[in-house]
């Protein structure tokens, strides 16, 4: 599975990532 992540927080983004790859979930992130 794949998500799009929208956010301007770069280190939130990181343990985001970090937590979901855990369960098989890639994001990706986009700055607005």
């Amino acid at each position: 599975m794949k998500l799009t992540f929208i956010t301007t927080n770069k280190h939130k983004f990181t343990e985001v990532k970090a937590v979901l790859r855990n369960y098989g979930v890639e994001i990706e992130q986009v700055v607005m």
